[in-house]
């Protein structure tokens, strides 16, 4: 599926920093200073797995939003703090050399309905049997063109790619509980990771677990982008 379809989930790196909001938060001690460096990942602190990369791994995880207040809300959501925490957040901008660097994005059916991703096969489908009909009554020659049947492969191609990408939002994509076993949970993410990293992509862009309508991103390298800006630092 992957062979097939991976151009539709092709996203320029450099977009998301001139078509929304990347940024990164943490909880904060009552009484440390705070500096861009407290932002950035350090293998030393990564002692437990996240969703795409095992404990240890410095790959670099932000929220994502067209919005800044649902970004920063994600952010919050994403360290999981409460009423009370000292909090900061920081934005990040990709690096402009590295703009032209591609992710993966697996939202892309997260505003669909399994309807909608129906319908449209359905309507081609429809449309296809039209022409065959309508040239049956003239030439007596039922079979499709070599056009045709390459505009229908790619009408199922969208269809699996879609209808996958929304099962993997709704059904994969789902917060942990406090005793599930991440190093468990996390193994098949992890396992995805690396199929993309081998591919030459930098990163994956998915569905938040804790924040409606935010998105996540992983980047491979955590020098793919920088932390710019004044950090918001706050008592939630």
């Amino acid at each position: 599926m992957f062979f097939n379809c991976n151009k539709n989930l092709e996203r320029l790196l450099g977009s998301f920093g001139t078509d929304g909001y990347l940024v990164r938060g943490t909880k904060l001690k009552k009484s440390e200073v705070v500096l861009y460096d407290r932002f950035l990942p350090k293998s030393e602190f990564i002692n437990e797995d996240n969703r795409f990369s095992p404990a240890g791994v410095e790959w670099l995880y932000l929220a994502w939003s067209s919005d800044k207040v649902l970004a920063n809300e994600c952010a919050i959501n994403e360290c999981r703090a409460t009423s009370g925490d000292r909090f900061g957040i920081c934005s990040f901008e990709i690096n402009p050399f590295n703009a032209s660097e591609k992710i993966i994005d697996l939202t892309l059916a997260d505003e669909m309905t399994y309807e909608d991703i129906n319908t449209k096969l359905e309507d081609a489908g429809k449309s296809y049997r039209s022409l065959c009909y309508e040239r049956t009554k003239k030439t007596r020659q039922a079979f499709p063109t070599e056009s045709e049947k390459e505009k229908l492969k790619t009408e199922i191609s969208f269809w699996v790619l879609y209808t996958y990408l929304k099962l993997l939002s709704e059904r994969i994509f789902t917060p942990l509980d406090d005793m599930d076993d991440k190093n468990l949970m996390y193994a098949p993410f992890q396992c995805m990771a690396q199929y993309f990293l081998n591919k030459g992509y930098v990163g994956i862009k998915y569905k938040s677990t804790v924040c409606m309508g935010a998105k996540d991103i992983v980047l491979f390298d955590k020098t793919l982008a920088t932390p710019v800006g004044p950090i918001q630092d706050f008592v939630i």
